[in-house]
């Protein structure tokens, strides 16, 4: 018993954290990469992962990674896109989507008035 009231006397406290905004994005970015000739590039990074996330890490590495590839091409805004498609467009996200959202999305597709057939695969579940 005596175990129990010393473990109630330390009880974590939560701490929440904001998302980091486009503006401290930017900043963040621009510091830590020191690419001043790729402006736009990461002006578009910060301002997309900050309406996603805003998380500074997958904003450090969306930008790491379109900055990394073929920059004699030029078109850095057009690697941003694709890398943002890679890291949060992925297959296997969508493909992680629990049933019940499934079924879900189904319905309200159904409502919509799309009166072509929708359907969710049971095969592709473990129950």
């Amino acid at each position: 018993m005596e175990l129990l009231k010393h473990k109630l006397k330390f009880i974590p406290e939560l701490i929440v954290f904001a998302p980091y905004t486009e503006v401290q994005l930017q900043l963040i970015l621009s510091k830590k990469l020191k690419s001043n000739n790729e402006g736009d590039a990461i002006e578009l990074c910060a301002r997309k992962i900050a309406a996603i996330t805003g998380d500074a890490r997958k904003a450090l590495q969306v930008a790491r990674r379109s900055l990394s590839t073929d920059l004699s091409k030029g078109n850095t805004c057009q690697n941003v896109f694709g890398t943002l498609t890679s890291v949060y467009g992925s297959p296997m996200l969508r493909a992680k989507i629990p049933l019940q959202q499934k079924i879900l999305l189904a319905t309200m597709l159904r409502l919509v008035g799309d009166n072509s057939s929708t359907t969710v695969e049971k095969s592709s579940y473990k129950f």
